[in-house]
C-alpha cells in the first residue's frame, strides 16, 4: 500500500465502532478515513449506500472522493491481492460517484428530504446560500 500510515493512524482503521477524526491540517485526515471507507468494503459485505462520510466543506468531500479513488486503485493493482477483493473493489470504485461522500449540510438535507413529513418540513426546502443566507443569519443574531 503507498500510503503509509502511523501507528495511531492504523488504529482508526479497526471497525468495531464509529470515527470522528480531528486533527490539524497537513496530519493526514483525509489519507486516514479514505483508508477505513474502503477497510469497510475490504473486510465486510456493506453495501456502498450505507456508509457515510461526512465533512465540513465541499473542498474537503472533494478531495476525499479523490483518495478513496486513489487507495481503491492502489487496492486493484495489487498483485498478491484477492481478485474477488479487486473485484468488488472495482465496483465500488465504479459506484463511488452515488457514494455518501459530502458536507454535513448535505448530510443532513438528504435525510430532511427523505422523512420531511416526519421532520414537520416542506419536502421542496432548498439549503440558504449566499446573501440570503448571510442576511438570515444577521437577522437571527441581532
Amino acid at each position: 500500500m503507498p500510503f503509509p500510515l502511523t501507528p495511531s493512524q492504523e488504529r482508526t482503521l479497526g471497525l468495531e465502532s464509529h470515527l470522528s477524526v480531528t486533527a490539524n491540517a497537513g496530519s493526514g485526515k483525509t489519507t486516514v478515513l479514505a483508508r477505513r471507507f474502503v477497510e469497510i468494503f475490504k473486510k465486510t459485505d456493506a453495501p456502498l449506500n450505507s456508509v457515510v462520510a461526512v465533512t465540513f466543506t465541499e473542498q474537503a468531500a472533494g478531495e476525499l472522493r479523490k483518495k478513496i479513488h486513489e487507495v481503491i486503485l492502489a487496492c486493484e493493482e495489487d498483485p498478491s491481492g484477492d481478485p474477488s477483493l479487486r473485484s468488488r473493489l472495482r465496483d465500488v470504485r465504479n459506484q463511488l460517484p452515488s457514494a455518501l461522500i459530502g458536507t454535513i449540510h448535505s448530510f443532513c438535507a438528504r435525510i430532511l428530504r427523505m422523512y420531511p413529513a416526519e421532520a414537520d418540513i416542506d419536502a421542496s426546502f432548498s439549503v440558504l446560500q449566499g446573501q440570503d443566507r448571510s442576511r438570515l443569519v444577521t437577522e437571527s443574531v441581532a
